[in-house]
């Protein structure tokens, strides 16, 4: 009896520490599950109240984000801060997804912005850069009534299915930045209803639509040194459509309009242009004796020759 008895003890400790193993096994400390990316935004909340409350500057997508009809609002006062999405989208039916006050600025990293309406907008002015960000809007990507800034070094993408990419008072892409805008249906792709677009050094524009001209830009476009601007219309129209064109260096434009229109249609042209590039079909314009020169390298634009001063004394005839 004792035998058996202590044979029975020792197959009830045997399947204690059987059933022990196979049972799941709780961490150390609970809290270990907790501090697993705890640092990451995970929801339309947190990433709502990062942008209203939070003391820190940017944050980090730890998923796909949802907004349904929220809309995210960031303020001037908030100051300048960064959305490092890894990959990650956010989402949303409203409509407007994320409104920036006048004066607010923001990185959006590594981010795909997808929404029913407006992706981006806003009443007054605002900086937005970005790297690898997408913009896949059904209306406009960005709206904005004051001027909108592209952060210098930016590569943005932005599509949209029925409206322009881009609409602002007036529109800089600031030095370095590289933007690409595909409108299905639009007017414009890009469009600075009221003032100036200036694409400022080494800054490269792309845009391509089925519009009645993909850019439009009421008063002047600008261009410095190194920029470059492509625009294509496989609509009717224009490919650009400009009050006046400031050169500033060497600067490449290849235009292509559509059946009816032409690549570059400028209101005002006063001054002898160079730009590398292509113009189909050629370029016209309403006011001024003007022209533009396009050529395929910078090689074969002339250098200037200083005219002569008003007060230089004039060279003796020979006798």
């Amino acid at each position: 009896m004792k035998y058996i008895r202590t044979s029975l003890i020792a197959l009830c400790i045997v399947c204690c520490l059987a059933l022990c193993a196979c049972s799941p096994q709780q961490p150390a400390d609970p809290n270990d599950i907790v501090d697993i990316g705890s640092d990451l935004i995970m929801s339309a909340q947190e990433l709502a109240s990062f942008l209203a409350n939070s003391t820190e500057s940017s944050c980090e997508l730890g998923a796909n984000i949802e907004m349904y009809q929220q809309m995210l609002t960031l303020s001037a006062e908030r100051g300048h801060v960064t959305i490092n999405g890894n990959g990650h989208a956010i989402t949303g039916d409203a409509d407007c997804m994320l409104r920036l006050d006048d004066g607010a600025s923001i990185t959006i990293n590594d981010v795909t912005l997808s929404c029913g309406s407006v992706c981006i907008g806003g009443l007054g002015s605002a900086v937005i850069y970005g790297n690898d960000l997408v913009i896949d809007s059904v209306s406009t990507g960005i709206y904005l009534d004051g001027d909108l800034t592209i952060g210098d070094n930016s590569n943005i993408s932005i599509t949209s299915s029925n409206s322009a990419c881009i609409n602002a008072y007036s529109i800089l892409f600031s030095a370095s930045s590289h933007v690409e805008c595909t409108s299905l249906d639009a007017l414009h792709t890009i469009n600075a209803h009221k003032s100036d677009i200036t694409i400022d050094q080494n800054a490269a524009v792309r845009c391509s639509g089925m519009s009645y001209s993909v850019l439009y830009c009421e008063r002047t476009l600008v261009m410095r040194d190194g920029s470059s601007l492509s625009t294509v219309n496989g609509g009717i129209y224009h490919g650009a459509e400009i009050g006046k064109l400031s050169v500033d260096g060497v600067v490449t434009i290849n235009a292509t309009g559509g059946e009816q229109g032409v690549g570059v249609f400028l209101f005002e042209l006063r001054e002898h242009l160079y730009v590398v590039g292509t113009c189909e079909p050629a370029y016209r314009y309403d006011l001024g004796r003007g022209s533009i020169t396009f050529v395929e390298s910078a090689a074969d634009i002339p250098t200037p020759t200083p005219s002569a001063s008003l007060d230089a004394t004039p060279a003796a005839t020979p006798g």
